[in-house]
């Protein structure tokens, strides 16, 4: 990979990336700042206790952790993190190449003195870059919005949850980086990037409200951490994070040995 190439794939996703980082911690600093109302209402979570359990775990949500801050952050809003870091993330590696297709730049880029491979990794790198960035964002507003409007008793616990959200996320980016390598269209990438991310959180919705579907949570990268475990034991589950990293490496490493061997 090449710093320069680095550089200049980060100048032109810039608009999208603060985008995404302004969306996404905007969500986590409104969910961190509404605990309070939450965990400190009875009724509030006797009422959730009536609905159907299938419909609670689908968006993540488990009544009996919410008594505290991080049995809040938890839920609802680990899924929402999921859902919009992994959407922009897997938008910019399934646009990657396919963006210099579409926009007929790739002769230009593919006729610079630098391998297909450097390329590849150069653009890799730059959205790992853009992905850990905002994470790292979201877990400093989150403790913060929370140590100032509630208790936060375990920090620990908010980091794993921003660190299982965010393997979950690279994941995402490594199933990426293997559609772009055959797509030509800027859209059907954007399109496709966005498709992984929601038919892997409906996957882990419709399972929740069925026990003859349950299998199919299996299928969704949304169950590869248990969140009631990293509430309660305040660690990742190792299969957890041998799956998600395997996934991402690999993506990776596929997309790069087909996209060399590739008549662009």
């Amino acid at each position: 990979m090449k710093w320069n190439l680095i550089r200049q794939e980060l100048r032109v996703n810039r608009r999208s990336f603060w985008i995404a980082a302004a969306i996404i911690i905007l969500f986590q600093a409104m969910f961190a700042g509404l605990a309070d109302t939450y965990t400190n209402n009875q009724q509030l979570l006797e009422t959730l206790k009536s609905m159907p359990q299938g419909l609670l775990e689908g968006f993540g949500i488990r009544v009996e952790l919410m008594a505290s801050f991080e049995g809040w952050m938890s839920g609802e809003p680990y899924m929402f993190y999921i859902l919009l870091l992994g959407a922009f993330a897997s938008i910019w590696a399934s646009v990657g190449i396919a963006k210099e297709r579409d926009q007929q730049t790739a002769e230009a880029l593919f006729a610079l003195p630098y391998s297909r491979q450097a390329v590849y990794a150069s653009k890799a790198a730059a959205q790992w870059l853009q992905v850990t960035a905002i994470a790292v964002l979201s877990f400093l507003v989150v403790l913060a919005t929370g140590a100032a409007t509630t208790d936060v008793e375990h920090p620990g616990v908010i980091l794993g949850l921003i660190a299982a959200g965010y393997l979950i996320t690279l994941a995402f980016m490594g199933i990426g980086y293997v559609i772009t390598i055959f797509l030509k269209s800027e859209r059907a990438a954007l399109s496709l990037g966005i498709g992984i991310v929601l038919v892997s959180f409906l996957l882990n919705l419709v399972a929740g409200m069925s026990e003859q579907l349950d299998r199919m949570a299996d299928l969704s990268l949304f169950t590869a951490f248990s969140t009631e475990h990293i509430v309660t034991k305040h660690s990742l589950t190792a299969g957890g994070v041998i799956v998600t990293l395997g996934i991402y490496v690999c993506g990776i490493a596929l997309g790069a040995a087909i996209f060399k061997r590739q008549d662009i």
